[in-house]
């Protein structure tokens, strides 16, 4: 999957993924609807900086684990999504303090989230956040 920071014909109140075949042939886009997040924050658009599946239960061969993080530094929003049925299932903001820039996430082997910061001209960070027990 590759988010889409600009896309040509921007929508209000959506993020756009497409999907690139391994094999080959057109590419599928994809629209979130972030409307209820944008509305809740104020803010008039996200940019995706970064994409990162979250582990889950057993094999999915069409839809990997079904839950896909979304990073959009510059508004530094953090979503939870079901890419496939277009709709967010979880968000919060991250703190300017932590985070001015980020740029990059993944996740690691033990469900940690690491978050890379390019920090805004200010020196580069790492952040990680360990998973909370049940």
């Amino acid at each position: 999957l590759l988010a889409c920071k600009y896309p040509q014909n921007p929508q209000p109140g959506l993020v756009w993924l497409y999907r690139l075949p391994a094999e080959g042939g057109a590419a599928e886009a994809m629209a979130i609807d972030v409307a209820a997040v944008l509305a809740s924050t104020g803010l008039r658009r996200l940019r995706p900086s970064g994409l990162a599946w979250l582990p889950g239960p057993g094999p999915r061969a069409d839809r990997h684990m079904g839950r896909l993080l979304i990073l959009a530094g510059k508004e530094r929003v953090l979503l939870e999504t079901d890419p496939f049925a277009g709709r967010v299932l979880a968000w919060r903001r991250l703190s300017r303090a932590w985070h001015r820039q980020a740029e990059g996430i993944a996740v690691a082997a033990d469900g940690s989230i690491v978050i890379a910061d390019e920090a805004d001209g200010r020196t580069a960070t790492l952040t990680r956040y360990a998973p909370t027990s049940p």
